[in-house]
C-alpha cells in the first residue's frame, strides 16, 4: 500500500483549486524512516543492543500512518520515559519528513538492554 500526501500548489497556478500533484510513499519507506528515526531517541535500541535499529513495521491508510514498534530500552532507563519520547518523537518527526499524521504508535519492548552504544564517547 502506499500513501498519498497532497502537494500544495501555488495559488496562480490552480485558479480552479485542482489537485496539481500528489506523493506518493510506500509503507515499506514510511517503516524505514520511522526505523532510522527512533535510533535519535536516547535509551532506545534494537533487539541485539543499542546500536541496532528498533524494528518497524508500517500501516498507511490515506494521510495517516499507524506504527508498530519493536525495540529495547537501555537499563536502567525508565520504559514509560523512553517509550514517551518514542512515541512522541516519531510522531512528530515522520509527519515532518513525509507529510503524514501519525494515528498510533504501538510500541512492544522486547529486551533490557544492558551494554553500552560502540559510539559513546568514554570521559
Amino acid at each position: 500500500m502506499t500513501a498519498t500526501v497532497a502537494t500544495a500548489a501555488p495559488p496562480d497556478q490552480d485558479r480552479a483549486g485542482r489537485e496539481l500533484g500528489a506523493i506518493h510513499i510506500k509503507e515499506a519507506v514510511v517503516a524505514k524512516v520511522a526505523a532510522y528515526l527512533a535510533t535519535e531517541v536516547p535509551d532506545i535500541g534494537g533487539r541485539s543492543g543499542l546500536d541496532d535499529r528498533p524494528a518497524v513495521s508500517a500501516h498507511v491508510d490515506g494521510g495517516r500512518a499507524y506504527l508498530d514498534v519493536t525495540a529495547g530500552v537501555r537499563w536502567p532507563a525508565s520504559v514509560v520515559q523512553a517509550t514517551t519520547d518514542l512515541s512522541r518523537h516519531l510522531r512528530t518527526r515522520v509527519h515532518e519528513l513525509t507529510g503524514l499524521e501519525v494515528g498510533e504508535v504501538r510500541i512492544d519492548v522486547t529486551d533490557l538492554i544492558t551494554e553500552k552504544p560502540s559510539h559513546a564517547r568514554v570521559s
